[in-house]
């Protein structure tokens, strides 16, 4: 991340970054960073979608798996994660906007010399627009707030 996109961006952010494009059709691109906390933390993020009807919903089985982005100490990080969708009826749209739940996450030796991952810090974030040094866009730098999917009426 360049010194200016540290000053425009916050700690933690997400992002639109593909929106029912002609590559993408019918879908959904979250893309979102985390830093490190200046110790040495496994870092995770976990993506999901959200629709708009008289607020913002949960689309059902529409998240991903967490993702390890690496042991990292004070650098920041980027992952997304690309939720594709039925294709819509003539006329139909729909409003969608991602959520990023953040995890730094550290091994801690428990009894019996057993070892497991502790979460240290969470921070949670949803979908934002006019970020910088955004990744993988499409159209390249892409950063929205929400995403329309819509299939026009029949002619």
């Amino acid at each position: 991340m360049l010194v200016s996109d540290a000053a425009a961006n916050p700690p933690v952010w997400a992002t639109v970054n593909i929106c029912d494009t002609t590559a993408a059709p019918d879908a959904m691109g979250v893309r979102a960073s985390m830093a490190g906390t200046g110790r040495p933390r496994r870092m995770y993020m976990r993506f999901d979608a959200q629709y708009f009807s008289d607020g913002w919903r949960r689309v059902t089985d529409a998240a991903s798996p967490w993702i390890y982005l690496g042991l990292v100490r004070r650098r920041a990080e980027q992952a997304g994660w690309t939720f594709s969708f039925d294709e819509l009826e003539p006329g139909q749209d729909f409003r969608l906007r991602g959520r990023v739940d953040f995890q730094w996450r550290v091994r801690k030796r428990g009894k019996a010399r057993r070892t497991r991952l502790v979460v240290v810090k969470r921070r949670r974030a949803v979908t934002r627009a006019g970020l910088t040094g955004v990744d993988s866009g499409d159209p390249p730098e892409t950063s929205l707030a929400s995403c329309l999917i819509a299939r026009g009426a029949l002619p």
